[in-house]
């Protein structure tokens, strides 16, 4: 075995191994250490639409979605809200329209509008087990809105 696939293989192995260490479930689910505290609205939406806008070449492309709340943990949205929000992405739009419709998602933000909202990276993202598990940690069933 030549000494370059040794020390890859090495590297590898030791990168597996390191895979099992338990991990923050506010990190592992994409947020910093409990980013409900800092914000005034914080809850999942299920997203039900979703396309992009060309801007053309060396623009941000702009990914617009609709959602419902499923789930309020913080603040004054309710179940059954809709929230219409944009995030501006540093790539070529997508053609693709509805990638994202079905996929439950966390949002974290200062406004309650039925306008639609800009959130940047980290205001929402993907909701994992281990944020659920840790939400559910933090805000019991009863304080369902």
């Amino acid at each position: 075995m030549r000494p370059l696939t040794v020390i890859a293989a090495a590297v590898l192995l030791l990168g597996l191994l390191g895979c099992h260490t338990e991990r923050n479930p506010w990190l592992a689910g994409g947020l910093k250490e409990d980013y409900t505290v800092d914000c005034k609205h914080f809850f999942l939406a299920r997203i039900y639409e979703d396309h992009w806008e060309d801007q053309g070449p060396g623009r941000f492309a702009p990914h617009h979605f609709r959602a419902v709340v499923v789930r309020s943990f913080k603040g004054d949205w309710k179940c059954s809200d809709r929230v219409a929000f944009v995030h501006y992405v540093d790539a070529p739009a997508s053609a693709v329209t509805n990638a994202a419709a079905g996929s439950l998602i966390y949002i974290t933000t200062s406004k309650q509008t039925h306008r639609e909202i800009t959130l940047d990276v980290g205001e929402f993202g993907n909701c994992y087990p281990e944020l659920l598990h840790a939400l559910a940690s933090k805000y019991p069933e009863s304080g369902t809105r």
